[in-house]
């Protein structure tokens, strides 16, 4: 497995502990910056933290609460793109499992066993992948984006009608979403971030982190779309903004009322009506 050894940081204090320094690594022969992508992960004796160099993710591991010397050729980074086609594999399996199980459940209600057991993995070869439940929440966190933005908000807002009638589009395929999940599990599940959002968000800053992230890109379509329909003259003036946010905390609402309802046609009479929200400007 290949590693890039850490060199020394130039105008760094190479004394901190790597969890709050930003550190250079050398590759080959050139020097890259890299700055902290996950926390830093605590047992009793160790720490993991993974690092950004360049386009390549690194997991540093060092003993807790001690001086790490960063000049120090035993430190190592390993990267992640080293893992073997079968370690790439297991860690899709760890995802996929944790996604199922989590949105089915919840975050609390599904420990490490159960994701292993699930996914056909021995518990002490998770922590080869993720330093944590969390980190792999985020890592499931970050599949769901690319799911969700590709199989229903593009979709959703391809520029194929006209840009008020994308939003009904938008509801007909949350509605279709959540009757086929219903369907297969008996229960309407509600929207995957909105569960992870209401239980994590005062529990663990970096999935609250993540997930406001998330609702922030797939708001990006809805403001374009708003702001092609007041250019059109399809709609008046308004606050793009606001309204965005209304229109998303509305959607969120009916959901968990159809979760809370267990019934998925409750969706498919209430969602409509996000085409008809406006935050009107003011000042």
């Amino acid at each position: 497995m290949p590693r890039g050894k850490i060199a020394r940081s130039q105008g760094v204090d190479t004394e901190m502990h790597a969890c709050c320094v930003a550190a250079l690594a050398r590759s080959s022969s050139t020097v890259l910056r890299a700055a902290p992508c996950r926390p830093a992960f605590r047992t009793a004796t160790r720490c993991v933290n993974s690092y950004e160099i360049g386009s390549g993710c690194y997991v540093v591991t060092y003993d807790r609460d001690k001086k790490v010397d960063l000049t120090d050729q035993s430190t190592i980074l390993v990267p992640m793109n080293a893992l073997t086609e079968a370690g790439q594999e297991t860690r899709q399996r760890l995802i996929d499992s944790a996604r199922d199980l989590i949105y089915s459940r919840s975050y609390a209600d599904v420990g490490v066993q159960a994701i292993c057991n699930h996914a056909g993995v021995k518990k002490g070869s998770f922590y080869h992948f993720f330093p944590s439940k969390v980190d792999l929440t985020l890592a499931v966190l970050d599949q769901l984006y690319i799911e969700f933005k590709q199989g229903m908000i593009e979709r959703a807002f391809a520029n194929d009608i006209p840009p008020m009638q994308r939003f009904i589009r938008m509801a007909d395929m949350v509605y279709h979403f959540q009757k086929e999940v219903a369907e297969s599990t008996g229960h309407i599940l509600g929207c995957p971030f909105g569960n992870l959002s209401t239980e994590m968000s005062t529990q663990d800053e970096s999935i609250r982190l993540k997930i406001n992230e998330i609702f922030d890109n797939f708001q990006q379509h809805t403001k374009d779309t708003l702001r092609e329909a007041v250019a059109s003259g399809d709609i008046g003036d308004i606050d793009v903004d606001a309204t965005t946010e209304a229109m998303y905390a509305y959607l969120e609402g009916v959901m968990l009322m159809a979760k809370t309802r267990n019934d998925a046609e409750l969706i498919r009479t209430l969602a409509p009506a996000v085409a008809d929200i406006r935050s009107p400007k003011t000042g």
